[in-house]
Parts: C-alpha cells; sequence; structure tokens
C-alpha cells in the first residue's frame, strides 16, 4: 500500500481532515495529511517572479544615473537614486526583503515590474524573498541598501543569467533595474566559512573530500532509511551561497534517493549526529546546471550535520495459524494466540492501542503499522472499519500478541489492497499494547483577543501556560493533547483527552491556524486559538460536525517537539 494502512483504520481525526491520498479507503474520516518537503539543497531560485506574467507599464524609459555611479569588483554598477535613512542597518545574506523593482533590457524593453498590477484589475504587490535566493547582482546590491534607498543596479550577465534564457532575457544579457528597498526582517546566519583542514580530510569517490567536525554515533543509515540533514553551502571563496534556513528546514532524503551525488557518496560513512564539511567538485553537485553565485567547474563547500536517521522498523516474522491449537470465533476467524497478557481486555468504551502486521496466507507481507511514526493505533472498537478489529481487540489483555486467519468479508472485502488475490484470506498479527484511561476534556472558553497576539491572518493566540525554548520549525513534529469546538456554539467536535494519549504529527500536516500557531508555541505551552474559517476548512467544512465557513476554538496543550 502506498500510504499505511494506520493512516486510514480508524474514525479519529486531528486537525486535518483531508483525505489521504493512494491509500485504500478504510474510514469514514481522514487522518492528518499536509504539504510534504522542502526544495531540494542548492534549488537556488535565480530570478525575480520569474514564473509570473512580465508586467507591460511601468517606467518608460530606464533612468539616469545617480550622482556617482560605482563599479564593484564583481562587476555590478550600482547609483544611488534616493538615499535610505541615514545609519539605518542593511540587509544581510538570509534576510527577508521586500522590495518594489522595474527591470529593463538595455534595449529599453521592460521585462518585469512590480510596480504594476500582475493581474487585470488587481492590487500592485511588493515583491517578498530571502536575500541569497536570487541572482547574484541582487544578492550584492541589495546588501548596499538601507530601507527606503532606491538603486539603479546595471547588472552584467555573469551576475544575472549568464548563457541561460528567461522569456525576453536571452543569453549574455546586461540586466538593469530601478530597485527601492522597503524594509527587511533579520533571518537565520549560516555558520561562517569554514575550509577543509587538508590533513584531515578523507577522499571519497568522484572526487569528494570530507572532514569530520563532529563524529557522531551510532550506525551509519542504511541505503532506504530516511536521514534528516542540516546543510549550508558556501562558494569557492567562501560566500554563503545556501542553507537549511533558507529553504523550509533540513533536507529528508536518502542513499537511494539523493538529491545530488554527493549525499549519495557521503551517508554511508556518517553516522547520526554527525557533523561534517564537504568539498564537492562539479560533477557531485549540480554538475552543468547554471547556479547563482558559483562560476564554471567551482566546487563548493558544504557544512552537514545529520540531525536524525529514521530507523526501519524491525517487522515480527509471519506465522501461520495452524490446523490444531487455532481457536474459531464466531464470525469465522481462526486465532491463535502467542503470548496471553495479562489483565481485563478493554470495554467497547476503551480506548487501546494495537500493533498489527499482515500478510498474505503464503507469507508475502502487505503492511504494518510499524511502518508508520506512531508506529501503532489508538481508538476504541467502534472506531475500526475492519469487522474483524471490532472483535478481536475486545478479547485480548494488555501484552497480548494473536495470528489470526482473516475471511475478506470480515477485513476489506471486496476492495482487497494491491497484493491480495480477490476471494483471499490474510494473516493478521495482533498486539494490544494498552488500555488507555480517559482524561476529563476542558470546557468551551473562547480565546480573550485584550492581550491575546493577533497575526496578520487573523489567527487569535492567548497563551495560558508560557513554554520555554524555542518553538518547532516547519519540519518538526508535534506531540500535543487538543480539544476543538466550533466557535458559533461550542460545540466539542474533536479532541485527544478521550482517548486518553496525545496526538503527533507534523507542523505543516494540519489546518492552516495549527501551522501558524505551532510556529509559534515552544514546548510546555498551553494555548487557546480562535482560528478564522479561512484558516481552517473554509467553505468545504469538514466531516459531519463542521460546516462550511465555520470559525473554530482549540485548546492546545504543547507537550513535545520532535524531529
Amino acid at each position: 500500500m502506498s500510504l499505511s494502512t494506520l493512516t486510514a483504520l480508524t474514525l479519529l481525526a486531528a486537525p486535518h481532515f483531508g483525505a489521504a491520498s493512494g491509500s485504500i479507503p478504510l474510514t469514514t474520516a481522514a487522518t492528518p495529511t499536509g504539504v510534504a518537503g522542502a526544495p531540494i539543497a542548492g534549488s537556488i531560485q535565480d530570478g525575480t517572479n520569474q514564473d509570473e506574467p512580465a508586467a507591460q507599464d511601468g517606467p518608460a524609459a530606464i533612468p539616469a544615473d545617480g550622482a556617482t555611479a560605482v563599479t564593484t569588483e564583481s562587476g555590478l554598477v550600482y547609483s544611488i537614486l534616493e538615499p535610505g535613512l541615514e545609519g539605518s542597518p542593511k540587509p544581510a545574506l538570509g534576510d527577508m526583503v521586500e522590495v518594489h523593482y522595474t527591470g529593463w533590457l538595455t534595449d529599453g524593453t521592460i521585462f518585469d515590474n512590480s510596480r504594476v498590477a500582475r493581474q487585470p484589475g488587481g492590487e500592485v504587490e511588493t515583491a517578498k524573498f530571502r536575500l541569497g535566493r536570487v541572482i547574484p547582482g541582487w544578492n550584492e546590491g541589495l546588501q548596499l541598501m538601507s530601507p527606503g534607498s532606491r538603486f539603479k543596479l546595471t547588472v552584467p550577465a555573469d551576475l544575472a543569467y549568464g548563457d541561460q534564457s528567461r522569456g525576453e532575457i536571452t543569453p549574455g544579457s546586461t540586466l538593469i533595474f530601478d530597485v527601492e528597498l522597503i524594509g527587511f526582517t533579520p533571518g537565520e546566519r549560516p555558520p561562517a566559512f569554514q575550509p577543509l583542514d587538508p590533513q584531515k580530510a578523507i577522499m571519497l569517490a568522484r572526487g569528494i573530500r570530507y572532514q569530520v567536525l563532529e563524529p557522531g554515533s551510532g550506525e551509519a543509515p542504511a541505503p532506504d532509511e530516511a536521514v534528516k540533514l542540516w546543510f549550508a553551502m558556501y562558494g569557492p571563496n567562501g560566500q554563503p551561497i545556501d542553507c537549511s534556513e533558507w529553504d523550509n528546514g533540513p533536507l529528508m532524503c536518502s542513499t537511494q534517493q539523493a538529491p545530488l551525488p554527493f549525499i549519495e557518496e557521503l551517508l554511508p560513512v556518517v553516522k547520526p549526529g554527525t557533523v561534517a564539511l564537504v568539498e564537492v567538485p562539479p560533477s557531485a553537485g549540480f554538475g552543468d546546471a547554471a547556479v547563482p553565485g558559483i562560476g564554471e567547474g567551482d566546487s563548493t563547500i558544504w557544512r552537514i550535520e545529520v540531525l536524525h536517521v529514521a530507523r526501519n522498523p524491525v517487522l515480527p516474522d509471519f506465522v501461520p495459524v495452524p490446523d490444531e491449537g487455532a481457536t474459531v470465533t464466531e464470525s469465522g476467524i481462526r486465532c491463535l494466540t502467542l503470548e496471553p497478557g495479562e489483565g481485563a481486555p478493554p470495554t467497547a468504551e476503551q480506548t487501546f492501542k494495537l500493533r498489527f502486521t499482515y500478510w498474505t496466507t503464503d507469507g508475502q507481507l502487505i503492511d504494518s503499522s510499524l511502518n508508520t511514526p506512531q508506529g501503532s493505533l489508538t481508538a476504541k472498537a467502534d472506531q475500526l472499519l475492519l469487522p474483524f478489529m471490532k472483535e478481536l481487540p475486545l478479547t485480548m489483555a494488555p501484552g497480548s500478541v494473536l495470528v489470526a486467519e482473516v475471511p475478506p468479508e470480515q477485513s476489506f472485502g471486496e476492495r482487497q489492497p494491491p497484493g491480495i488475490e480477490p476471494g483471499a484470506s490474510t494473516i493478521w498479527r495482533l498486539e494490544l499494547l494498552d488500555v488507555l484511561e480517559p482524561l476529563p476534556v476542558p470546557e468551551f472558553v473562547e480565546p480573550k483577543r485584550e492581550g491575546s497576539d493577533i497575526t496578520d491572518s487573523g489567527l487569535v493566540i492567548q497563551t495560558v501556560i508560557a513554554g520555554s525554548g524555542k518553538p518547532a520549525r516547519a519540519d518538526q513534529k508535534v506531540r500535543v493533547h487538543y480539544a476543538g469546538w466550533l466557535a458559533s456554539d461550542g460545540t466539542l467536535f474533536d479532541n485527544s483527552f478521550e482517548r486518553g494519549e496525545p496526538s503527533t504529527f507534523g507542523v505543516t500536516q494540519v489546518i492552516p491556524g495549527w501551522t501558524e500557531a505551532l510556529l509559534e508555541l515552544p514546548a510546555g505551552s498551553t494555548a487557546l486559538l480562535w482560528i478564522p474559517s479561512d484558516l481552517a476548512y473554509g467553505p468545504r467544512g469538514a466531516g459531519p460536525m463542521i460546516g462550511p465557513n465555520e470559525d473554530l476554538v482549540f485548546l492546545v496543550q504543547v507537550i513535545a517537539i520532535e524531529d
């Protein structure tokens, strides 16, 4: 199955009810799904709004130079058309800048312009981007500007698009810009450049050299194990070109699916916690692709930190259900208890944690809850859609393990997953991990706007208990207790307290209002959220209880932040 069965076995709803894609639909409600992925390391944006339609209006002519035109060592020519705020700071690589600009070819043709609406009848909007993710001429020129200043930048081809074309921009084109820096927000800075020590460098294949700064511990990742990497990339002169903070956080990849050749060579020789410098020749990096800030034939220096290795689970061995010694339930399921467990089985009203793995009758693995981040499912029996799962867990003591031969009418019916023949039975291994006691559900309280953090999007965050440390990053997961109500009448539609266990999900795998709040709340925080409908489920609503355009209220307790 392309999506583990765990995400489709329960009726439980976390703060995103979107349908999971690519799986056998086993539930009537969905679990958290969301947008995946950060850009590949080094996938530098090399233009300004190049995918948007070029504006056709704006200043009619290229402005004359200011009082003095200065040519820098790189060949960039700039002149000050309007000075900025005297003594104010200037942006640096990694900062988010806000600008207005017009761009011309040397013959006076306007190829881009933020000072007019992008669409007929639309509003004029400023351009916002991270310094370091645009053409080198802009990266250099904007670091000379202060808020309120307006510069003319004449950018030679080697600081623009070189021998590449971009719409009306032909190979080898010099570009001219009228740029106004409206403001900037300081961003993360990569560590200071550190060259490799030739005496400590180790040679890999493809001409790659690396030096271990911190050795890490444990085993190197297997070829198919997912690895989370923090990175910073520098040009041959030590100038920063890219880093994780300028993308959407650390890179997730594996040796088998490495985005660049040098990562494929590096991962088998590093361990969790390793910090290394890597000298990458073009053939092991971006090849012949043009990357702003890197000259043809130049090597790059990378600082890599192995943050986490998602180890492959150890799955149980296949055990068939024998003819002798097995019991048969009233519904026709043959079972064999492998471990008896201790204590009373769960009642129909109790929530339990169940681990499962299942195979074809000849031992071909189909899927396992161990293949999911949670490792198990947490539910009540009546929240499970497969008929046999409504029955068997209620006969199992905590800690017990059984195998069962399940006929199709007691499992998937006519909708068998790939790999299972129509009408065939399946062999399931069930392990009842725990029976959970429900916790009291908090009462509905609407957040107070006075004294709360009200964001530009309309989200209201009332901090009840302040946590400590840094909030989660977009690439991390959070473990939370939560309850959700309709803002209109206080109707409770979902909560984790009754299940007796916190929920875990990715920061970006939930509704936008949750994502925005989680990026502000450190571990230990308790907060009330008022989420307008456009940051929740909008006009589509969700499930039977959340109607179209419903505003929502949540109580959120951030218990832990996890990689």
